[in-house]
């Protein structure tokens, strides 16, 4: 049921339509006796106006006339950030160009591993406004600490570059704690955490920035590498909707624990 402004908006835009096609047939259709295709998408228009969700869509077409519905969520989105125009706009149209993802990830986890998380604010409020939850760790301690207790995320997102210790197991560069984290990660028992999709986020430049995160890019699935957020915008929409569009399977009803006797 459509309710308050919503459907007051609707049913603005749906009469307007209803409008454009009267006088349609009042001025141009009446002399030929006849109602004409373009008069009835009019109608056929409106109805899909008041009727269809707007959230998922981009604009409608009919008749030569085309009503152009935004998205809310994108907007409020990339408001929540602060860029220049040019990477505003630019930033703004990469999503757009992702619309009709953008209803599937809704709800999925983002685990985010970055030691300095003050540095990636705006980027983590971005997700957020697209309805997408994250969970912040700021180091592989305590990103390994989470996934113990809670392995139920859809993407990993992690920089390069941080102190740690992994380095003594996986033989890779002490200071490239997030790449030897996950090379680690690959090789868990838990199916579900080594199978995670994992994006790398960091400011090198390409080269080096496929140069340092070499390591982890030979396990598979193979992470992803960008420098920059309209390219990490684009990359973790299309991983979340992925990973959510694959369900889960659930058992009918809880397995029973053993019984333990003292």
């Amino acid at each position: 049921m459509k309710t308050g402004k919503d459907a007051t908006v609707r049913l603005i835009v749906a009469i307007a339509v209803v409008m454009i096609a009267i006088l349609r047939i009042v001025f141009f259709d009446v002399a030929k006796d006849r109602i004409d295709d373009k008069s009835i998408l009019l109608f056929a228009l409106a109805i899909v106006v008041y009727f269809v969700p707007w959230d998922r869509l981009r604009s409608l077409k009919a008749a030569g006339l085309e009503v152009s519905i935004d998205l809310p969520q994108i907007n409020a989105a990339v408001d929540a950030i602060e860029l220049d125009l040019v990477d505003n706009e630019k930033l703004r149209q990469k999503i757009h160009t992702l619309a009709p993802l953008l209803p599937r990830i809704r709800g999925a986890r983002v685990l985010w591993i970055d030691d300095k998380p003050h540095d990636i604010l705006g980027e983590r409020r971005l997700l957020r406004a697209l309805g997408v939850s994250i969970t912040p760790a700021e180091s592989s301690e305590l990103a390994a600490h989470i996934l113990e207790s809670d392995d139920d995320f859809d993407l990993i997102i992690t920089d390069v570059q941080r102190a740690g210790e992994t380095y003594k197991d996986t033989g890779g560069i002490d200071i490239h704690e997030g790449v030897n984290f996950i090379v680690q990660l690959r090789k868990t028992d838990n199916p579900v955490i080594r199978s995670m999709p994992v994006i790398f986020y960091a400011a090198y430049d390409w080269d080096r920035l496929q140069a340092f995160t070499r390591p982890a890019r030979l396990s598979r699935p193979e992470p992803r590498i960008t420098n920059s957020i309209d390219e990490l915008m684009t990359e973790a929409i299309r991983q979340l909707a992925d990973s959510r569009t694959h369900p889960i399977k659930v058992n009918a009803k809880k397995a029973p624990t053993d019984v333990r006797w003292p």
